[in-house]
């Protein structure tokens, strides 16, 4: 006699071979599944938070942002990123929660967002071709406002000026910096009396 190891499910065959996952840039709005922190290996004193996107097109998985060096120092550019995701999800501080064998901020769950990704290639370590997605802006799912804009009741305009210039990254290149560009944020709030909540 045997035993019955799988059940035809047309439903689940018929995603076969289909991608769940976003693998253009540009603007996306959807709920943070996940925001897990991250560390440096072999001494390195880096720390992150490595969010997971979930929208109607798909989702974002491992969009890292980085706001401690190397060496300690403060990451000013995914700090000011970090500051303006939470002030546009309303969070006034971020926690450290054990999830298995490693943390999350749970704060962040659930919450809606829009973000502008921008699709880098970059070489895998057998030199084979792969992609990642970097989070560039951060904004209002409702109005597309930024933070600033938001806060200074401006229409929004920074995200579609964004996207419209959004070009795909190409990291592949030897001899290339592997350093991203970034924009800088001044748009981040100096204390919780200055959130807009």
């Amino acid at each position: 006699m045997s035993n019955v190891i799988f059940q035809y499910d047309q439903e689940s065959a018929l995603t076969s071979g289909a991608s769940n996952y976003i693998t253009e840039g540009g603007p996306y709005i959807g709920s943070i599944s996940e925001a897990k922190y991250v560390f440096g290996k072999n001494g390195k004193q880096s720390a992150g938070l490595e969010f997971t996107l979930s929208t109607d097109s798909g989702e974002a998985k491992y969009l890292s942002v980085w706001y401690q060096k190397a060496d300690g120092a403060v990451n000013q550019y995914g700090y000011a990123l970090i500051q303006s995701m939470m002030g546009l999800c309303k969070l006034s501080t971020l926690t450290q929660q054990a999830k298995g064998d490693y943390s999350i901020a749970p704060e962040f769950t659930g919450k809606q967002i829009g973000l502008l990704l921008q699709k880098i290639l970059t070489s895998k370590q057998d030199g084979s071709d792969s992609y990642k997605m970097e989070i560039k802006l951060a904004f209002l799912p409702q109005t597309r406002q930024t933070l600033k804009e938001a806060i200074g009741r401006e229409p929004a305009v920074v995200v579609d000026q964004w996207a419209a210039s959004l070009t795909v990254k190409d990291e592949r290149k030897k001899g290339q910096s592997q350093a991203a560009s970034y924009h800088q944020y001044d748009d981040v709030p100096s204390g919780d009396n200055d959130l807009p909540f």
